[in-house]
């Protein structure tokens, strides 16, 4: 929306760099950011959506620590807070229905898709479809830079930094308020007429949204293919 208003080409807010074809490990200028291709075509975007940024933030998370099916959960979860039950998605309610764990090897986090995301048993939410192609994720990546002064990525500066022993990842917000109830019921509603995991990916693709993109707002409200908050004009084939 702000290109177009300004006139302003994309290349002139946010620059792309590939990384080399002999490297193995991300090694990013100074300012810059790292991305993965395989998390785009699940539904990350930049910049960043507000909730997206207080996700990374409160787990102490990076894009790297998250593997391409953690952001499918993500994008689906975004879809069916903000498609389906009208309100924005915040980090607490998003614990209601999910958790992190660990992936590790020899008793050791991966540096690289250290953090999974499973969905709590009595939560009930719609097992999301899994992407066969998502296990080279990791070598999709490349980098990032604001053009401008003005941030237009909205991600945490980049650390080598080994990911520490699951910060906050206890996170579980027992507390079982009206609005959850109320969410919860509408879910299992949903679920009841035939609401499905491939449903909540479906709902954004056709959209032509990124859930986990900053977008002017809610997916409930999109007018149509001319709505700013989609990432094209083109209408996709029902099939």
């Amino acid at each position: 929306r702000l290109r177009r208003a300004r006139r302003i080409p994309a290349a002139e807010l946010v620059t792309c760099r590939a990384p080399p074809e002999d490297e193995i490990e991300p090694q990013p200028e100074v300012g810059e950011s790292v991305v993965f291709g395989s998390h785009f075509a699940r539904g990350f975007g930049l910049p960043v959506s507000p909730f997206m940024r207080a996700f990374l933030d409160h787990f102490h998370l990076q894009p790297h620590h998250l593997g391409a099916n953690a952001v499918s959960y993500l994008s689906a979860y975004v879809s069916f807070i903000e498609g389906y039950i009208g309100i924005l998605p915040s980090v607490e309610n998003w614990a209601r229905f999910f958790y992190l764990k660990p992936q590790t090897v020899d008793g050791r986090m991966v540096d690289c898709g250290g953090a999974s995301i499973y969905s709590r048993n009595a939560a009930g939410f719609p097992s999301v479809p899994k992407m066969q192609s998502a296990k080279r994720w990791q070598a999709t990546y490349f980098y990032v830079k604001n053009a401008t002064a003005v941030d237009h990525i909205n991600l945490p500066a980049y650390s080598r930094v080994r990911l520490p022993a699951k910060p906050n990842w206890t996170f579980d917000p027992r507390r079982y308020d009206s609005e959850t109830v109320r969410i919860v019921s509408r879910l299992d509603a949903l679920k009841d007429e035939g609401l499905t995991g491939l449903d909540l990916v479906l709902a954004w693709v056709t959209q032509r949204v990124l859930p986990l993109q900053g977008r002017p707002h809610k997916m409930c409200f999109i007018s149509g293919r001319l709505d700013p908050s989609r990432t094209s004009r083109t209408e996709l084939a029902k099939d």
